[in-house]
């Protein structure tokens, strides 16, 4: 699959870097850190496979970001890491489209490290399904199923 790059928004520098450093350990991991959500929205054309967002940033709120990214791309996995513990927030942001909502506590590496397995799991299924439609499609066209010359035939074809 290659390189899985993950986009880090989070204002704690001190938090983004604990992120970045357990993400890290997996080396087909790519990090790329931002400090606010304008600054994060303005390289999404960097195509991230996934997105951290603290819930609680500066600039925006995670609610925001979260709506624009989803404007945007809107299948492209967000999950939302925040000490906001408001369970009307989280299923809220679930609604709008999170894949996941984790709390920062002591178990916030070991969901997180779950969530993105699960994500890359669901992409590569995703991928496999396109790949087979393709394989499906190709081999199972009419016009080289069906033999026929006649008038009628032709029309089949063309439908």
């Amino acid at each position: 699959m290659g390189k899985f790059k993950i986009f880090i928004i989070e204002d704690d520098t001190w938090y983004a870097e604990i992120l970045e450093y357990n993400l890290a350990l997996n080396p087909e991991y790519e990090i790329e850190k931002f400090a606010t959500g304008r600054e994060a929205i303005k390289n999404l054309y960097k195509n991230p496979s996934v997105i951290t967002l603290d819930y609680g940033l500066e600039d925006m709120n995670g609610a925001e970001v979260l709506n624009k990214i989803k404007e945007l791309y809107p299948d492209l996995p967000v999950v939302i890491i925040s000490s906001q513990e408001d369970v009307g927030v989280a299923l809220n942001l679930l609604k709008k489209g999170a894949y996941d909502y984790i709390i920062k506590n002591e178990e916030t590496k070991d969901r997180l490290w779950k969530t993105m397995i699960n994500i890359r799991n669901h992409q590569e299924l995703k991928d496999e399904h396109e790949e087979l439609k393709k394989e499906v499609k190709n081999k199972y066209k009419a016009q080289t199923s069906i033999i026929g010359e006649s008038p009628a035939m032709k029309h089949v074809f063309q439908m």
